[in-house]
This record gives structure tokens, sequence and C-alpha cells, in this order.
């Protein structure tokens, strides 16, 4: 028999389950009507993966390009033999780890503010038009907002067992974390911040409770040899690149880098203005990541994020992660 709490979580995951798979399959074939252009780009990709193969090209990962990695496009290709070619297939892995994505959302807000609200809070993202405007679409999002929230429900649950006296829970909420967060990288080239991230809020974390040299070791080992298993094949390939691979370019770092002085300072202000001014600067035209035309973040979602971030502090006293570097990366 399954324990009362575990029961209470089915039933309530259960409808909200039913619910985004039905929001987010609805008319999957024929909405958006036409096919775009990365979704054509992936789909050769993905068929690509029958025959040769596609391979990445690693030197832009290294150097701060985005590339497409083959993890959502072994996804798409298993979707694409199982129903054939079609924009069905194409977008239906994105609807599964859609689904995916709410119950790991609901399972984090459970750990947060409780079952009730865990359960209005997943049915909110379900219903959120960002949130289906990205899992209707053939791109890498869908498995990079997944791999994101099981990340931050794996760091979670390891902040709040740091008063566990089983500190074996610990260590493996870290090495889950590692393992999710190496997941992270074979999803989309942005992922990469969270390399920088994340081990910038564990040391926070760490530094912030009595823990013995013993332990600390153990905590760095678990989160790094769940990190580096999952990324073996991303640093085998970094290894073996020749230099010649590497576009003389360089990175966004390095762009960034060798600009003038005013294009440095520009480049920041307006990074802080799109972040400020998220209820004022248009989105991009693709219907994917706003109205075309339309503000970036509509006022009710931003209010919400805001609302969130401070519910969370008041109740949690988590002000560090608001003045840490981890937390402006």
């Amino acid at each position: 028999m399954l324990p009362t709490n575990i029961k209470k979580d089915i039933l309530l995951c259960l409808p909200v389950i039913f619910i985004t798979f039905l929001i987010l399959s609805y008319r999957l074939n024929d909405l958006p009507k036409k096919v775009s252009l990365d979704e054509v780009r992936n789909a050769g990709f993905a068929a690509s993966l029958l025959n040769h193969g596609y391979t990445p090209y690693y030197a832009q990962f290294f150097e701060g390009w985005d590339t497409h990695n083959t993890f959502p496009l072994y996804n798409m290709l298993a979707s694409m033999q199982v129903f054939g070619v079609s924009p069905f297939s194409l977008r239906f892995s994105g609807v599964f780890y859609g689904v995916l994505t709410v119950i790991a959302a609901y399972f984090l807000l459970l750990l947060l503010f409780g079952r009730f609200n865990a359960a209005a809070g997943a049915l909110i993202l379900a219903f959120s038009y960002k949130f289906i405007a990205f899992n209707r679409w053939a791109i890498e999002t869908p498995f990079y907002f997944f791999f994101l929230v099981l990340s931050l429900l794996f760091f979670s649950k390891y902040y709040f067992s740091l008063t566990n006296k089983k500190a074996s829970n610990n260590y493996l909420m870290l090495l889950l974390l590692g393992l999710t967060v190496g997941m992270l990288q074979h999803t989309y080239g942005s992922a990469r911040m969270f390399l920088f991230a994340y081990p910038l809020i564990l040391i926070f974390v760490m530094l912030s409770v009595r823990m013995s040299i013993l332990r600390l070791t153990l905590s760095v080992f678990a989160f790094a040899f769940g990190l580096v298993l999952v990324m073996y094949p991303l640093i085998i390939a970094g290894r073996n690149l020749p230099k010649e691979a590497f576009d003389s370019r360089g990175g966004d770092l390095q762009i960034f880098r060798e600009a003038p002085t005013k294009d440095r300072v520009w480049a920041i202000k307006w990074g802080f203005i799109r972040t400020i001014g998220m209820f004022n600067v248009k989105g991009s035209s693709e219907s994917c990541y706003s109205y075309p035309g339309s503000k970036f973040l509509d006022p009710l979602s931003g209010i919400m994020f805001i609302l969130g971030v401070l519910v969370f502090v008041v109740k949690y006293r988590c002000l560090f992660f608001l003045s840490s570097p981890a937390f402006l990366v």
C-alpha cells in the first residue's frame, strides 16, 4: 500500500497531467500552421542520425556560441520513428517533456509551498502562454526547461536537507543535481551559464552552514562526479577538436572583451534595460517567444514573478541569493 501522502500527490497530479497534455497536444499537427525554419532544420538533423549521424559543432559550445546538441534530436527522431514524419511527430517530444516539466514543477512547489499551492502553481504554468508556445515547437527549449526545473527541485531538496542528520541524503541530492546540470548542457548552448551559476550558489550555501572539511569535500565530489559523468562526451569532444576548428572570431566573451569601451557599456546597459523593462520591451516577432510586436513579458506573469520572489525571500530569508553573483548570472 502506498503512503497517504503519495496517494494525495498522485490524485492531484493526474488531473494536472491530463489537462497539460490536452493543452499542449491540441491540434499539434496544424497549430502553428507553418513549420518554422528551426523546426525544418532540426528535422533534418534528427533524420541524419539514422545514416551518418549529425555531429554538433562543439567548438561553438566551448567558444560561447549556441549549438544544436543531440539529446533533443534523438528524442525528435524517436517520435518520428513511432508516429511517422509529420509536424505532429516532430513536435510531440516537446509536448512529452512539457508534461514532465509540469510534474517536476509540482514537486518543486510542493516542497516550497505545500500541496494545494503546488497544484495551483502547476496549473498556472500549464496555462501560461509562453510555456504552451515553447512546448509546441520542435525546438530545444522543452528539454532545456525540463532539466532546469528538475535541477531546481534537486537543489531545493539539498538545501532543505542540510539540517537533516542523514548526510547521505545531501550527497544523493548533490549527485542528482550534478547529473541534471550536466544533462542541461546536452539540450541547449545557453545552458552553459549554469556551469558557473550552480557552483557559485552551492559555495554560498555550503559556507553558510557549519560543515566539516570531510563533508565539504564529499559534497563537492558528489556534485562534480555527476556533472563530469554526464558531460564526459562534451569534454572529450572539446579535447579532440583541432585548433583550426575554433572560429577565429571567438565567442561572445571574447567579442565583448575586444569591443570598444562604449560598445561594452552599451551592452551592459541594454542587458539591464531588457531585464528591468520586461513589462515594456517588445519581444521577438516569432510567436514562440511572444505575441508578434507585443511586450516580452505580460503584466500578469511579471507581477506573479515578482510576488513569487518576494514570498520566497520573506518566507525562507534567502536574501543572500539576491545579493550573490550567482543570482545575477
